[in-house]
């Protein structure tokens, strides 16, 4: 097998996968095509629930079909998606698409992972798993930020026309993946993917589990809600593109230094993210420089999460409910209220990890 060439390919692939342009303007689209931000936020929760109730589908159809195939039909599914985006005008057309770029996703990330560790046990190399991961992950992030900046300054054109750029992408993600070679002997992914059952026994969680993925969906929906937030303060496409660039980046060196202790994941973040929230919500636009301390607090506590491999799907399944019921709260009180709001959650959560004594 050539090692080197698998791994290089992979991380094309995955390049390619995080390059959604669509990322700072999905909302405004939505509201754009005569969507309520209600409805907008139904159509993000239904695909959070997809990626979820996926995972295990996915890797069965992975184990059955070959990581080369299952990649394939990926980069298949998510163009179908973004093709069907660009194309829509109605609520059942977008949820549609939503579940399909939902299940390219779920094949995406649990197949890639699954080649490159067999790659690597092909070549009795499986020690540098962790380091290739790590860059190979490091990769995906500066592609999406790249693609913020890319779709924000497409988005100022048009918002129909951000999706319809995506669909050259995704159609590469075909011909890269069966490229792949396929490695000697596979695993069997579904065997490693937990239940849905196995992840919502609620023994399994303390006080400190349940308050940092509440603290991560809390923060997750204040970042779809920027959207409305930044247009509605006068901010272009364009420089809603930067901000969430920016977001994207720092949310991404959050996660790292939680990772490595260099900052507290806990209240600490918890408390930054409310910070940020009350700054939005009482100071308005002069303000909005600061929804970078949310990415900041978000991957703390998104890593502190995902210490355990059910942690992030805790999260989701928070989110899914929550970012539904922020954004009608956000239509009959306003974005200011709803901020503040976050903010007290947030600070009720940080109070929690203060007296559980789980902050690491």
């Amino acid at each position: 097998m050539h090692l080197e060439s698998n791994i290089r390919k992979i991380q094309v692939h995955r390049i390619l996968a995080a390059f959604h342009l669509f990322t700072p303007v999905i909302i405004l689209f939505f509201t754009e095509n005569g969507l309520s931000l209600t409805q907008a936020a139904l159509l993000q929760s239904v695909y959070t629930a997809g990626v979820l109730f996926m995972r295990r589908p996915a890797a069965r159809l992975s184990d059955r079909y070959g990581r080369r195939i299952a990649l394939a039909i990926s980069g298949a599914l998510l163009f179908a998606s973004v093709s069907a985006l660009s194309l829509s005008t109605q609520f059942i057309e977008f949820l549609t698409a939503q579940i399909l770029f939902a299940a390219g996703v779920s094949l995406e990330a649990g197949s890639s992972k699954a080649l490159l560790r067999e790659t690597l046990q092909d070549a009795d190399e499986t020690g540098r798993y962790g380091e290739i991961w790590s860059k190979t992950s490091t990769y995906g992030l500066v592609s999406a930020s790249l693609a913020c900046l890319i779709g924000g300054l497409i988005g100022q054109e048009s918002l129909r026309l951000v999706f319809l750029a995506m669909t050259p992408i995704y159609l590469l993600m075909i011909p890269v993946s069966l490229s792949l070679r396929s490695p000697e002997a596979e695993r069997e992914l579904t065997a490693e993917t937990p239940k849905l059952r196995e992840i919502l026994k609620p023994e399994d969680y303390s006080l400190s589990d349940l308050a940092r993925s509440s603290g991560e969906a809390t923060l997750k929906s204040g970042y779809f809600l920027y959207q409305p937030f930044l247009a509605g303060i006068g901010a272009s496409i364009g420089l809603i593109g930067v901000a969430f660039s920016a977001m994207t980046l720092t949310s991404a060196i959050g996660s790292k230094l939680a990772q490595r202790g260099k900052i507290v994941s806990g209240p600490v973040s918890a408390v930054i993210g409310a910070t940020g929230f009350a700054s939005l919500g009482s100071l308005g636009a002069p303000a909005a420089g600061l929804v970078g301390t949310q990415a900041l607090a978000r991957g703390a506590l998104g890593s502190a999460s995902a210490g355990k491999q059910s942690g992030r799907s805790l999260s989701r399944l928070i989110f899914i409910p929550l970012f539904p019921l922020t954004a009608a709260s956000t239509q009959y009180f306003g974005a200011e209220t709803v901020f503040l709001g976050l903010a007290v959650f947030l600070g009720v959560i940080s109070l929690a990890l203060v007296f559980k004594g789980k902050d690491q």
